[in-house]
């Protein structure tokens, strides 16, 4: 089917079309709304940090301060709490491959309202721990649900957002995965002794009943519907994203084939039948020479973000604060971190689509390398107050482009046919290196002492400069755009 043509009046329509492409208030609630499954990973990264001892530990001859008769504790040994931990990466693995799958089977919103699920089963087995094996097992479930969920909601958030929106409205994700690992800090921070540690866990029951309530009030992705060739579904729900009717131009201007638009012309006619578009999963993209140098840079996105030593970079903040202070100073200045990355996060909304995707990168990118080039010699030298200063620079530095771009990037440099299967690759990827790094830091730490951040310094600079000869700039562009500069 001939589609030179076609191709190139959609490349320009949707960029002529865009400012009449409202942001409604709908829309950005439904945008929150399904970015709740991102709070939700969010939560269940940090959950485990400040009550580690208080679950560990104790004398379960106590009955004081027991929770409906539950064991005060779960007596373990470091190697099982770090299976308990690290086993949260392998869910979430699994999850990113199943999730992206089912949300092409089952739609989007449907299929994030199942997923609620997890969460509710991996906290209620947590909270009701009487052993490690059941923590270790809740823990595995609820890393499910959040490889699913990170892994569907970037995608729903471009599809429902107006093309000059599209960094807005994917930031959502990134601030609520950072709201989470605050709220869990926090929360954390208060209930760390006894058996306060299951009110931790119970936070995580009520948020996953709160993410399957919610979703029932938001609409379907108009993109996923007009690509199963449900157009009339696909316009009703544009229509109630956009607060408008007047949806068929931008409905016109979405890169799809000469089938669906020919449908879209027969809309109100009658029943549509469905889309003839090429099936694209998770094996066929990868022999698919089109989606080939998008494969690779977004793998290469997600690695560079774990390859940055931000999780190193949290890591030896809490070593540093309690060099410098006691204990409880060193909690408050560690919820502090979590507060920054907050603040900042929630800052970095409004610039995203003020500025150019790769260049927001490339000032991340930069800006960390010195950072952990400061730290470094801060370490090697034994200077807390410089250390402190360049954790905080690094923080902030990472929240304005390596935390946010991976995930944006990567929905935009697939067309609709490839969008799913390629996310998913590219969370895949994140979960990947996410469990590298959790089993092989301390022993990295352990032989490279304070010289460890030469490796993510390293790491840095080659991406910096691969980005640089392959990245193509995906802002305010179409898939037809973009590909066109693939050198590969």
């Amino acid at each position: 089917m001939g589609r030179g043509n076609s191709d190139n009046n959609l490349g320009g329509g949707i960029l002529g079309n865009a400012n009449n492409q409202k942001l409604t208030l709908y829309c950005i609630m439904s945008g929150l709304t399904v970015a709740l499954a991102s709070f939700q990973f969010g939560y269940k990264i940090s959950e485990l940090n400040n009550p580690k001892d208080a679950i560990m530990s104790c004398d379960l001859e106590k009955d004081t301060s027991r929770i409906m008769g539950l064991p005060l504790c779960l007596p373990m040994s470091d190697s099982t709490f770090g299976l308990a931990t690290s086993i949260f990466a392998i869910g979430g693995l699994i999850g990113s491959f199943f999730g992206g799958y089912c949300s092409e089977r089952f739609g989007r919103k449907k299929y994030l309202t199942m997923n609620s699920f997890f969460f509710f089963l991996g906290s209620i087995l947590q909270f009701f721990s009487t052993n490690p094996g059941m923590l270790i097992g809740g823990r595995f479930i609820s890393g499910i649900g959040s490889g699913a969920g990170v892994a569907v909601a970037p995608v729903y958030l471009t599809e429902i957002a107006p093309v000059r929106s599209r960094g807005f409205l994917n930031c959502f994700n990134q601030m609520l995965i950072v709201v989470g690992i605050f709220i869990a800090q926090v929360i954390g921070y208060f209930f760390r002794d006894g058996s306060g540690w299951r009110y931790v866990m119970l936070v995580g029951i009520f948020t996953s009943v709160a993410n399957f309530i919610t979703m029932f009030a938001v609409v379907e992705s108009p993109k996923y519907l007009a690509k199963r060739g449900q157009m009339n579904e696909a316009k009703e729900s544009l229509s109630r994203l956009r607060g408008t009717k007047d949806v068929d131009d931008e409905m016109l201007s979405w890169e799809s084939s000469e089938d669906q638009q020919d449908e879209l012309k027969r809309v109100d006619s009658g029943p549509m039948e469905s889309s003839t578009n090429t099936k694209v999963n998770l094996i066929s993209i990868l022999t698919m020479k089109k989606y080939r140098q998008g494969l690779v840079l977004v793998f290469c996105l997600q690695t560079a973000q774990q390859l940055s030593g931000i999780n190193a970079v949290f890591f030896y903040s809490n070593e540093i604060f309690r060099k410098m202070y006691n204990d409880d100073t060193s909690a408050i200045l560690t919820l502090v971190v979590g507060a920054v990355n907050v603040v900042f996060t929630f800052v970095s909304i409004f610039i995203v689509d003020k500025v150019k995707r790769k260049r927001l990168l490339f000032i991340s990118i930069g800006s960390m390398l010195a950072s952990m080039i400061v730290l470094t010699i801060a370490l090697i030298t034994n200077t807390d107050i410089l250390s402190v200063i360049a954790i905080y620079a690094a923080i902030i530095s990472f929240i304005f482009g390596l935390a946010p771009m991976p995930f944006l990037i990567s929905t935009e440099l697939f067309d609709q046919e490839g969008i799913s299967a390629g996310n998913t690759i590219s969370i895949s990827a994140n979960w990947l290196w996410t469990f590298i790094i959790g089993i092989s830091f301390l022993g990295l730490q352990n032989a490279l002492g304070n010289y460890v951040f030469l490796i993510f310094i390293v790491c840095l600079a080659l991406f910096g400069v691969f980005f640089s000869a392959f990245l193509p700039e995906t802002k305010d562009k179409t898939y037809e755009q973009i590909s066109k500069e693939f050198k590969f």
